[in-house]
């Protein structure tokens, strides 16, 4: 199924590419130049192993320390840190946008990003009312009581915090909606705004592979559907050789599982998420090796 990638990234390519067969990168942006599509969508079948690219490796335990992050409504680069397992002032993805968010404000000692992923997430502000709303508490409790629901929806696209730059970076993927079958399935759609497609995107699927898989445990369903709906899908120009590098290779096969940890109530979604990353692993991933390129910056 991670042939639909690497013919994502041939598109981009291919409509990018002018008569004399070279490569545009014509798109000026505030992270580099770039060439890019807009609208697609790619789906995979979670019965057929887990949904992560093996043409390069992806860190994992990156991904897992991340969206657990996120799922914990936390913001810090400490917090960052402590999920994903690694040391003290070491770079993390969000490094480069938290100096340069802190720069802006001019509040470069602090340690938070602002109202991104997290807080969103777990801690939407409601002015009227002076609180604070956890979408993904009411997720759950929604999943639980009303399974066939059409309101199984995660924004962290906040307008007004948008508006008034109370975040490192708006939300790239900025809405997920969940479904649930009458066969006891449960499907995971995410909205991206802007995908760089050799970092960002692999490392977007496996995030939400994972939040589908303990979502589902959770709730007690099976994990079938994954998509995700791309706006703006883009190659850096500085990534044009390693994106080459990566169509040469032929994907291997799927790990076939999330190996989850043991808790003391599989219902409970919460005491999942209170792990930090090396809780959880993948049985069977095989991959080629990494591919190394500049991470832009917004």
């Amino acid at each position: 199924i991670m042939k639909q990638y690497q013919e994502l990234l041939r598109k981009i390519l291919s409509e990018n590419t002018n008569s004399e067969g070279v490569v545009q990168f014509d798109r000026d942006t505030r992270s580099g130049k770039t060439c890019g599509i807009f609208g697609e969508q790619l789906s995979f079948d979670m019965r057929d192993g887990f949904p992560i690219v093996t043409t390069k490796y992806v860190p994992f335990k990156s991904v897992v320390g991340e969206a657990l992050w996120f799922l914990n409504g936390e913001n810090t680069l400490t917090q960052l840190r402590y999920r994903s397992e690694i040391e003290k002032d070491t770079w993390t993805i969000w490094s480069n946008d938290h100096a340069r968010w802190n720069k802006s404000w001019g509040t470069e000692e602090l340690d938070d990003l602002g109202n991104i992923y997290g807080s969103q997430w777990r801690g939407w502000y409601d002015a009227e009312t002076d609180t604070r709303v956890d979408q993904i508490s009411d997720l759950i409790l929604r999943i639980k009581e009303d399974p066939m629901s059409r309101y199984h929806v995660v924004s962290a696209w906040n307008v007004a915090d948008i508006k008034s730059d109370r975040m490192a970076l708006p939300a790239c993927h900025n809405m997920f909606q969940v479904y649930v079958t009458h066969d006891g399935y449960m499907d995971l759609i995410w909205n991206q705004r802007s995908a760089d497609a050799l970092l960002g995107v692999p490392f977007n699927i496996a995030s939400y592979g994972f939040i589908l898989t303990i979502l589902a445990k959770a709730t007690g369903y099976t994990a079938r559907m994954l998509k995700v709906s791309l706006g703006d899908v883009h190659i850096y120009q500085n990534h044009y050789q390693q994106v080459l590098e990566l169509l040469s290779r032929n994907p291997k096969d799927l790990p076939t599982k999330l190996q989850l940890p043991k808790v003391s109530d599989d219902s409970d979604f919460f005491e999942y998420i209170s792990k930090t990353a090396s809780a959880y692993s993948l049985v069977g991933y095989n991959f080629h090796p990494a591919i190394k390129a500049p991470l832009s910056v917004g």
